[in-house]
């Protein structure tokens, strides 16, 4: 049994050898990167020959070439669903802006709602005195109580709508 000294005194002597024999020599030509592969060997503590290197870096090759086939169908699906996502967006968007509803008819709304508000307090003001005086005239109230509901309901639905505008501006400004 050699020991890694003597195997790398080998390897020197074959070099030399091989030097000698000139740039164009047939020996030469085969034995390129068999010194450095044996000097690895050594190092490593392995024992490949260039035949088993090459069916390793080919194996390496077949399987890294596979992996970026099937990478290359991933991205090519994933730019696909991404390219689908897109268009859904562009076209979410599009459907949004051709609903937007216009500044100015949501501050129209605003004012009607304003304006029915007050006119809901006024009538539901009207049907309290009423429903006060039918009572102190010992006269039957439940006509306007139903009115006085009817419009505090009428009140509520247009504050509700009011404050639906007021909570779309606070979002739309960012606050």
């Amino acid at each position: 049994m050699t020991t890694k000294d003597q195997e790398r005194q080998a390897i020197e002597k074959i070099r030399k050898i091989v030097e000698g024999l000139g740039e164009n020599s047939y020996v030469g030509f085969a034995m390129d990167g068999v010194l450095e592969l044996a000097k690895d060997n050594i190092r490593e503590d392995t024992a490949y020959s260039m035949k088993e290197s090459a069916e390793i870096a080919w194996e390496r090759a077949t399987k890294a070439e596979k992996e970026n086939k099937e990478l290359k169908k991933t991205v090519e699906k994933r730019e696909a669903t991404i390219l689908e996502l897109n268009t859904e967006l562009c076209n979410a968007r599009a459907e949004a802006k051709a609903n937007e509803v216009p500044e100015e008819l949501i501050q129209e709304i605003y004012c009607m709602a304003y304006d029915k508000e007050a006119e809901s307090i006024g009538k539901m003001e009207r049907a309290a005195d009423q429903m006060t005086e039918a009572t102190i005239a010992g006269e039957d109230a439940h006509g306007f109580a139903e009115e006085y509901k009817k419009q505090k309901e009428n009140r509520n639905r247009y504050r509700k709508v009011m404050e639906m505008l007021d909570k779309r501006e606070r979002r739309r400004a960012g606050r």
